[in-house]
């Protein structure tokens, strides 16, 4: 007979040391099903967000694994890196920093990177709208990886902050306004591609204003966790399509 799984589900998340938003994010959606999911965090050090060498010595994969064996210590049942810089540094490169951790740990692995792109194929649109906080170099090279996949970005607004701390002062209101200023419409998509943006808490407004499916990094990884959990049919209504199962 099958050994069935333990329940409560360990989500292990490395977040950015910066990063302000995905905790509370993930507390809210999760309150109260302790018997069924619990999430844990290790923090991997990010201060500032560009293409210098410095900024990308942030994301090594020896960095990721280091904070991976914390999450392992704690018998995370899955890992998710909820930080999006795979979708600038290269999609195929949070792979192999996925495959090392599953290898060095035994747990399956996702980023929210991967997120994104998955849930993309999951509800297809016609064109993605890229709101991020970067500069112009970092969305440029956002545009490239996402086409080379075969999504098709239709326009991007970028704020021109390197400061994750400040990225993480910008208000979800004030999220809700650049996003439904994209222009955006049923049939198409706006693609959030960072997780201390916090869209997510205007998810649903945002949706029903523009009509158009609202790709998230935060609930987009959160959505990977559940997968990999085996837990698809949680339904988490409140914070948009990815996770309104």
């Amino acid at each position: 007979m099958m050994e069935k799984k333990r329940l409560p589900r360990r989500i292990g998340m490395i977040v950015p040391s910066s990063n302000t938003v995905v905790e509370p994010i993930c507390s809210r959606l999760f309150a109260g099903m302790e018997a069924q999911i619990t999430v844990h965090y290790a923090r991997l050090e990010v201060i500032n967000v560009s293409l210098d060498e410095g900024s990308a010595r942030q994301f090594t994969s020896d960095a990721m694994v280091r904070a991976a064996m914390q999450l392992a210590q704690a018998n995370a049942d899955a890992i998710v890196w909820n930080g999006t810089a795979g979708s600038w540094l290269g999609i195929e490169r949070d792979r192999r920093i996925c495959r090392r951790i599953e290898k060095e740990t035994g747990i399956k692995t996702s980023t929210a990177s991967l997120g994104l792109v998955n849930s993309c194929r999951d509800f297809p649109v016609e064109c993605l709208h890229l709101v991020t906080p970067y500069i112009k170099e970092i969305n440029d090279a956002i545009i490239r990886e996402y086409e080379a996949l075969g999504l098709k970005i239709s326009g991007v607004t970028g704020l021109g902050i390197t400061k994750n701390t400040d990225i993480g002062s910008v208000t979800a209101g004030q999220m809700e306004d650049l996003c439904c200023r994209t222009g955006a419409k049923a049939g198409e998509g706006i693609a959030v591609v960072c997780t201390n943006l916090a869209a997510a808490w205007r998810a649903e407004a945002i949706e029903k204003k523009t009509g158009a499916v609202l790709f998230d990094s935060v609930t987009a990884a959160i959505r990977e966790a559940l997968r990999l959990t085996g837990l698809t049919d949680l339904s988490l209504p409140g914070f948009g399509t990815l996770l309104d199962l």
